[in-house]
This record gives structure tokens, sequence and C-alpha cells, in this order.
């Protein structure tokens, strides 16, 4: 059975639907499970524990999203390559920008864990909760590679079609993290840092996972082999697609950053609160947003194959989707 799934061909309802619901499931999956973990913080830890974990909730949704906005252009670019069946430059090229973003992630993490007295002044985090803030903070910065490298896989997976396994990567993740929140704080009484590391902990195996994943998805796509050497052309085709949707994020929740000090400046009940309420958010947001990734997948593979006419119907079909 083929991993891959090409949306050009077959009917394009079925295609879309049956594209669409593992995403949003998986979505919907990763935001109960942070709503567990908020559940889990503030009854085995304390009152404040979801506002130390949420401080610096509004830096972190920006950079995050920024990396997300990054994954999803570069995947429209990967998808237009499949969609062309240049199967050969596709692989070269994606694990050109895994090394490039692995390097840039490792070293955003760095500094951020370099500036974070400077960030927390500027965010105007309440002294009741910073201490526990910044541990949460320092810890998931340490291994923030393999936090945020997990949605760069997700998005490189969906624009070759492949939608399901994001679905089975969330249960697995959630698992992991609500298992290991609960042993780590109430088994080894590791309080906020118990967390951090859950966190780190699931992010590492679920990586792997789709490590494992991506190599048996390239085995399906048979190509010359080409002995690898890292190359900056590569990542520098992609970037007109990748850093374009890349901007577009950081400008959208920039907004976000800018209104945290005044939030976090009105006390840890406040900083709390808001955390909470940005959680429902989310899970709001990002069914719709993960609805509309199979149009623009479609769309890219569609450019592609130079089936150009296809297109009008995908917007048609994905509209309705929505």
């Amino acid at each position: 059975m083929k991993i891959t799934k090409n949306l050009t061909e077959g009917n394009l309802y079925v295609n879309f639907f049956l594209y669409a619901i593992p995403l949003i499931f998986a979505s919907l999956l990763s935001q109960a499970y942070d709503m567990i973990d908020g559940i889990i913080a503030g009854k085995f830890i304390g009152d404040y524990a979801l506002g130390a974990v949420g401080a610096a909730s509004s830096f972190d949704t920006m950079l995050s999203t920024m990396f997300s906005g990054f994954a999803v252009g570069f995947s429209v670019y990967v998808a237009r390559l499949f969609g062309q069946k240049d199967y050969g430059r596709m692989k070269m090229d994606i694990i050109n920008v895994l090394c490039f973003l692995s390097l840039v992630i490792v070293a955003t993490g760095l500094l951020c864990i370099a500036f974070r007295e400077p960030l927390f002044r500027f965010l105007k985090v309440d002294n009741t909760i910073k201490e526990d803030a910044l541990l949460y903070f320092t810890i998931c910065k340490a291994g923030y590679l393999v936090i945020i490298i997990n949605n760069v896989f997700v998005q490189i997976l969906n624009s070759l079609g492949i939608t399901s396994f994001a679905f089975y990567a969330s249960l697995l993740s959630a698992v992991l993290n609500i298992g290991g929140n609960l042993l780590s704080v109430t088994v080894f009484d590791l309080g906020i840092a118990g967390l951090a590391v859950s966190s780190v902990i699931s992010s590492a195996i679920v990586s792997l996972c789709y490590v494992c994943k991506l190599r048996q998805t390239f085995r399906e796509l048979s190509s010359p082999t080409i002995p690898f050497r890292f190359c900056f052309t590569s990542v520098r085709s992609s970037l007109r697609y990748s850093l374009t949707a890349c901007l577009q994020q950081a400008t959208m929740y920039f907004a976000g950053l800018m209104i945290a000090p005044s939030v976090n400046a009105m006390g840890a009940a406040a900083t709390t609160g808001y955390a909470v309420i940005n959680r429902f958010y989310n899970i709001c947001a990002q069914s719709y947003q993960n609805s509309s990734k199979a149009v623009s997948s479609y769309t890219a593979q569609c450019i592609g194959a130079r089936k150009c006419k296809k297109i009008r119907k995908g917007i048609f079909v994905g509209f309705l989707q929505g």
C-alpha cells in the first residue's frame, strides 16, 4: 500500500475529507492534552503553576508560529516538487532544509536562555511565579529542537498527502506527555521542572518516529541515489515560499507579545487566566487552520503536475469543507 497520496488524482471531495480529518483530530488531541497538563499543574503543583507555565506564552507562541509558518511555506515548495515528480531534488532539499533549520532552532533556543532575564523583565512576569516560570522556560528552550522540529516533519508529510500519521504521533505524544507529567509531578515531586522535562522527552521520542516515517517515505519514492552534501542553494530555493509565511505568522502574533506585559502586570492570577483563555482559543483556531491545509497542498501539487485548471475546483471544495 502506498504511503504518499497525490491529491490531484481521484475524487476530490473524498481526498480533501480524508486529508483534513486526521489533522483536525490530531490538533484537537494535542490541545486536549495541553488542557490536561494545565489541570495537572493546577491540581498537583499549585494555583499559579499554570501561570508559571504560560508566563512567556505570548513570546513562545510568536516564536513557534514563525517556525510553523516557515514549515508551512516549505511544505508548499515540497508539494510542488512532489506534483512534478522530481523526487531526487525533493529529497535533497528536504534534508538540507532540515539540517539548516535544526541549526537555527538550536541557536534560537540558546539565545532565549541567554536573554531570558531581560525577556521576563519586558514581559513583567509577577515575582510570585517568576522563579518557576524561568525554570520551565529554560528547560523547554534547552530541548527546543525536538519541540519545534516535529511540526516541520508534520508539514513535510502533509505536503506528500500523508496526514494520518500526524494523528498517531499526537496520540503517542499525549500518552507520553500525560503519563510523564503524572509520574514526574506525583511520584518524583519535580514540580514545574517535571512538566518541562516530560514535554521534552515525549517530543524527542515522537521526533524519532517522524524520522523513521520520513525514511520510509523516501524509500517509496524511487530516485537516483545522491551522496549527501549540505548545499545552501537547496535551502535558498525554498526561501521565497518559507520566509513569506514565516513573516506573516510573526506579524500576526506580534500583537499578542505587545499585550503580554500589560496582562502580566496585573498579577499572577491574570497571567494564569490569560493562559487558560489562550488554550481555549488554540483549540478553535487549529481546527479551521488544519482544514485549510488541504487546499494549499492540493494547489501546490497541481502546479507541480501542470494541472492548473483543477485549482479552481480545489479552492471551492476547500471552502465548502472549511
